[in-house]
């Protein structure tokens, strides 16, 4: 999905902000470093030291409205609570620790996720599901 004044797709959005900068893991921005969701806020419309600055997700959700659609990874089954797309790429990004040239490939369907989709990091940088939260909080 593109937004009117945003002719890149989350996934296109994922890819250019990642040749910006390093990977991130447990946050959006962390010492010079992206995650999947910070390198598409930063592809999208943000410098760096803006989305520093503003910590903020509420801007990349009204751009990407599917990241409040419910999607979850394979092995969320095990789980109770209902996840979005957002905290699925949070999850995928930190805790299968996917590049964010493989999560932009989930994304727009040219690589599959699998059942047994590679190693799950147990607590990350926080405590599980509320760290998926706090990740991303508005």
């Amino acid at each position: 999905m593109t937004h009117p004044h945003n002719p890149l797709s989350l996934a296109d959005a994922i890819r250019f902000g990642a040749m910006l900068r390093p990977q991130a893991y447990g946050r959006l921005l962390q010492d010079g470093r992206s995650c999947a969701l910070g390198a598409a806020a930063e592809a999208t419309w943000a410098q760096y030291a803006e989305l520093a600055q503003l910590g903020k997700m509420g801007q990349l959700r009204l751009r990407f409205p599917e990241l409040q659609c419910e999607y979850a990874c394979l092995c969320h089954f095990r789980r109770v609570l209902p996840y979005t797309l957002e905290a699925t790429i949070v999850h995928w990004n930190d805790e299968h620790r996917f590049t964010r040239e493989q999560i932009a490939d989930f994304l727009d369907g040219s690589r599959q996720i699998e059942a047994d989709a590679g190693p799950v990091v147990e607590e990350p940088i926080g405590t599980g599901v509320q760290q998926e939260v706090s990740h991303v909080e508005v």
